[in-house]
């Protein structure tokens, strides 16, 4: 209440979101770069550009109090842009536990987050595979097999009844 324009992100994020056991020493939040400073030991402010600030914000119940905070997606993108300012075996711990729920993780919400946040150097582009990608890239190949192992069985099929061997008997 007292911070209402904040959101929690980073270790406290992590923590709230059940991606690490270890307690955070501070509370980590998030406000837009042109708010009035905190002078508090107890938090920890990170600043964040406008038109990212709002990306991936949530609410949820912590002891019975309603936050804000970054969902599980936005806090991925955090996770892997801050690596290097935190603990390989942090990082590590938050990046395993991602990995046992991705199936729950929104992967199109993530995919908006990247292009609405990330900004890349001019020339390079992100695309997106998987399955589906890989479908697109395959199924003329699959088609053109299809086709072609008719035809060949249409062949066989062909010299077989042309040379009178059918019904088990051959005319020669």
């Amino acid at each position: 209440k007292k911070y209402s324009n904040a959101i929690f992100t980073m270790q406290s994020a992590f923590y709230y979101h059940n991606l690490t056991d270890v307690i955070p020493d501070k509370e980590y939040l998030a406000l837009k770069s042109d708010s009035t400073k905190i002078k508090d030991d107890r938090i920890k402010v990170i600043y964040y550009q406008y038109k990212f600030f709002e990306i991936g914000k949530s609410t949820m119940k912590v002891n019975n109090v309603s936050i804000q905070i970054y969902d599980k997606e936005r806090m991925l993108i955090e996770l892997i842009r801050n690596r290097k300012a935190m603990s390989f075996d942090y990082y590590k711990e938050i990046i395993s536990n991602y990995r046992e729920i991705k199936d729950s993780l929104n992967t199109k919400k993530l995919a908006e987050y990247i292009e609405e946040e990330v900004e890349l150097p001019e020339g390079v582009t992100i695309e997106w595979a998987g399955l589906s990608g890989m479908n697109d890239a395959v199924f003329p190949d699959i088609v053109w097999s299809f086709i072609a192992a008719c035809a060949v069985l249409f062949i066989f099929l062909l010299i077989h009844f042309r040379t009178g061997c059918h019904g088990g008997a051959c005319d020669r």
